[in-house]
């Protein structure tokens, strides 16, 4: 783990306004929050450079153990696990120093277009 935590993003942590996340409770993702969903809901906005931040009233956090973002929220005190384009970089980074053959993920039709799947396929050297 010691490899990813060094090649953790620039920049920590991004601010946005106040607000809360909802979960489609219930749904096809049974309560759980997609990428995408976080987008829709305008808790993740795309910079100029392609990269994600934290909007509508939560902080975007790096936790360097997984290295995995995850967002608190100003309000509420809720907080939400998630992978973006960078994590599933260096997953995909991890994969292709290892040696494996591939990549797992849990669903992709949470995905933002393609931006996680890109992302993975990236740090894999894959078709890129």
């Amino acid at each position: 783990m010691g490899m990813l935590a060094r090649n953790q993003p620039d920049g920590q942590t991004s601010r946005g306004k106040r607000g809360e996340v909802a979960n489609a409770d219930g749904g096809d993702d049974q309560g759980q929050i997609g990428f995408h969903s976080l987008v829709r809901q305008g808790l993740l906005v795309r910079n100029n450079g392609g990269d994600y931040e934290a909007a509508g009233g939560f902080e975007r956090r790096w936790d360097t153990c997984s290295s995995t973002p995850w967002l608190r929220g100003e309000a509420g005190g809720q907080i939400v696990s998630y992978d973006d384009p960078v994590s599933m970089r260096l997953k995909g980074e991890l994969v292709n120093r290892m040696g494996l053959l591939g990549i797992n993920m849990f669903a992709a039709h949470g995905d933002d277009g393609w931006a996680l799947v890109d992302g993975a396929r990236r740090g894999m050297g894959v078709g890129m």
